[in-house]
């Protein structure tokens, strides 16, 4: 990191350093130059978005979506997140950059070390750019940067001002691998993370509650939008990169509540959601628990369901209305992209989604071509040389995807051959109480083992 860039991050950071902030009050300033801004949003269904902007919802997303480009991306088989993510940063199909899924059949997870490819902040980074990078999948052990990285893991477990987080149970050497700044200034990230009463004040305060402060995504989600807001300004960054994975949680869980054939199914036979939640547990002891399966589904239970997914859409546009309040149109480029949507698929109960494709993309902003078509499918494989062509950096010749330049006015540099690296090996297997494990399992991507569970087919 260059002088100029940490002096002011510690300048940032010390302006927050009291300890005290339960109400957030980001710097006021907007991204002050020409830059690239991607929101990855992980599991951000089209027809549920669509639906609730004509339902008047969602204005942020209505107005993106009004005012720029939206296509629908196809992602490779089987659809699982840290494949897409890491093929959207890279260029690269997951058979090429290494990850295949969140876990290898002896239950280590992938972790960044395992990646065979450059992702776009890597060659962003190596070409001069300054980049932020926050929360991205397989972001740990993070890389030294010319600007910041926070990794996915920073706030899996615990808060960090609460004596039950990483500030109290990681040793140095696993603190380097989720922040890369000054060691010196860790412990400053706990002004971002929400606090006791933040979380108790706010909207969706009934679902930390029910779903459990420790695991709910919203303090993992307000984080990083929250280093968006903080760093964004006086950092300043040519490419920022935020991903937030809580609707694709909720949505796992809470997905039968906003779809039409599990509402119809738990309406006509209301002891099927319980008598298949026992059933589940039995099969998968380490399970948390199902929600809303204790009794015969009810009325209030629908109801009460249905707000759950919904709610977090709300919360979502909130933040997409708090980052386009800090972008200058004609300087900035806003992308937003999901890596799927979601279905009940042909499972004869409804108690958890299946992953289904599209995903979907949303350009916004000076380089976007407003209301533009695309003349071929978009997949996820066409993102990265976007992007390389955004901020003035050849991508790959060996890269599959194409250049999007019927959605944005972007012109390619001269590739250079590949951006494909030599790795000596595979990183070291991670330690047993590795925190994306418990979220793994209750998820039902691996079992009680570690093992990975084979998803269902998707469309």
């Amino acid at each position: 990191m260059t002088e100029r860039l940490l002096l002011t991050l510690v300048a940032v950071l010390l302006l927050s350093s009291c300890g005290c902030h339960e109400e957030w009050e980001p710097p006021s300033k907007s991204l002050p130059k020409a830059s690239v801004v991607v929101l990855g949003v992980d599991g951000l269904d089209r027809v549920l978005l669509e639906r609730l902007i004509g339902e008047g919802e969602l204005p942020n997303f209505a107005r993106v979506m009004d005012e720029g480009v939206v296509a629908d991306m196809q992602v490779s088989q089987p659809i699982l997140s840290p494949r897409i993510w890491t093929s959207i940063a890279s260029g690269y199909a997951p058979e090429v950059h290494g990850v295949l899924d969140w876990v290898r059949p002896n239950g280590e997870p992938y972790r960044a070390g395992d990646l065979r490819v450059e992702r776009v902040w890597d060659a962003a980074s190596a070409a001069g750019k300054t980049v932020l990078v926050s929360g991205w999948l397989m972001t740990t052990p993070v890389t030294q940067v010319n600007g910041v990285m926070l990794s996915d893991e920073i706030v899996l477990r615990g808060s960090l001002d609460s004596g039950e987080g990483m500030m109290r149970r990681r040793d140095p050497a696993i603190l380097d691998a989720w922040l890369a700044w000054p060691e010196s200034q860790l412990a400053q990230v706990q002004d971002w993370t929400p606090q006791g009463t933040w979380l108790e004040s706010h909207a969706l305060s009934y679902q930390v509650e029910s779903y459990g402060a420790d695991l709910h995504p919203l303090a993992r989600d307000e984080t990083h939008v929250r280093s968006l807001e903080a760093l964004g300004p006086t950092l300043p960054a040519d490419l920022s990169m935020v991903y937030l994975s809580g609707a694709d949680q909720l949505s796992h869980q809470f997905w039968p509540f906003v779809d039409p054939r599990g509402v119809e199914a738990m309406t006509r036979e209301p002891g099927l959601r319980q008598r298949s939640a026992a059933q589940l547990l039995k099969q998968q002891p380490g399970k948390r628990r199902v929600p809303l399966s204790d009794g015969p589904t009810t009325q209030a239970d629908l109801d009460t369901g249905a707000r759950w997914v919904v709610d977090y859409y709300r919360y979502l546009d909130q933040v997409l209305g708090r980052v386009l309040a800090r972008l200058d149109k004609t300087q900035t480029t806003l992308l937003i992209c999901s890596d799927h949507g979601f279905r009940l698929g042909n499972r004869p109960v409804p108690l958890f989604a299946d992953h289904r494709g599209p995903a979907l993309l949303i350009g916004w902003g000076a380089q976007a071509r407003p209301g533009a078509r695309a003349r071929t499918d978009v997949t996820m494989l066409d993102i990265a040389p976007t992007l390389y062509a955004m901020l003035g950096i050849p991508a790959a010749s060996d890269m599959r995807g194409r250049l999007l330049d019927d959605l944005f006015d972007v012109q390619a540099l001269p590739p250079v051959p590949t951006r494909v690296r030599v790795v000596a090996g595979a990183v070291p297997g991670a330690p047993a109480d590795h925190p994306r494990r418990s979220q793994l399992e209750a998820l039902g991507y691996i079992d009680g083992q570690g093992a990975p569970i084979p998803q269902p087919g998707s469309q």
